[in-house]
């Protein structure tokens, strides 16, 4: 039987994830504090991936192109598509395309007399 959230219509399978997703969405609860530096979070989990992340300094995640650690596998995926899939696109670019630029860059005028003779 699904549950239904009556603020957002969002779906729930379970009683206790609607309220959970109440408590910490619509209501903004933070009933978890860290201990060593008292940032508060809304779930129990958030709470244990600070600890881990910040605190013990985990960083189970590695980027296979340059190295760099993430604690947070979303930080990865993050950081692939913001810094290297960039990169690969720039590389990637069609021929066609760096044919144009070449062929716009040959036509603009060189100086302020070419300019001139343009318009």
């Amino acid at each position: 039987m699904q549950r239904l959230c009556d603020m957002c219509e969002k779906k729930f399978g379970q009683k206790s994830d609607l309220f959970r997703h109440k408590k910490t969405i619509h209501e903004r609860r933070k009933d978890y504090s860290c201990d060593k530096c008292k940032k508060k979070f809304g779930q129990k989990s958030y709470l244990h991936v600070h600890l881990k992340t910040v605190h013990e300094g985990q960083r189970d995640y590695a980027c296979k192109k340059c190295e760099k650690k993430f604690g947070i596998k979303a930080n990865l995926l993050t950081h692939l598509k913001t810094v290297h899939k960039k990169s690969q696109r720039l590389r990637m670019r069609p021929v066609s395309e760096e044919i144009r630029t070449e062929i716009e860059f040959a036509q603009t005028p060189k100086d302020s007399s070419q300019m001139s003779q343009r318009l």
